[in-house]
């Protein structure tokens, strides 16, 4: 048995966890909130047999994409709103995913 631990944008997530239930692959889906963007994600928790972890993979690779965004790169002044600076290209998207062994699984 394997772990898949696939940290996933919002925007990704819907259409991924589809795509999973499609292959009979059932998930534990978390709330998270990235650091460094302080952007939305879900956190899929995946417990599968081996032979599923290529089609779970599969199904990840599918339905989250790259995509270049352009965000303002603002300062913060005590007692006024954010200053807009520059204008930077931000990768964001696609998916963060662990893959590790299971040593001990069981369903309560």
């Amino acid at each position: 048995m394997k772990l898949i631990i696939a940290i996933v944008g919002k925007s990704d997530s819907l259409m991924m966890g589809e795509a999973l239930r499609n292959e009979g692959i059932y998930f534990t889906k978390i709330a998270t909130v990235g650091g460094l963007l302080d952007k939305r994600n879900y956190t899929f928790l995946m417990c599968i047999e081996d032979e599923k972890v290529e089609p779970a993979l599969k199904c990840i690779r599918e339905h989250c994409s790259q995509r270049t965004e352009i965000k303002p790169m603002g300062t913060f002044m005590e007692g006024s709103g954010p200053m807009i600076g520059e204008l930077v290209h931000v990768t964001t998207g696609g998916a963060t995913v662990f893959v590790t062994d299971v040593t001990y699984f069981e369903k309560m």
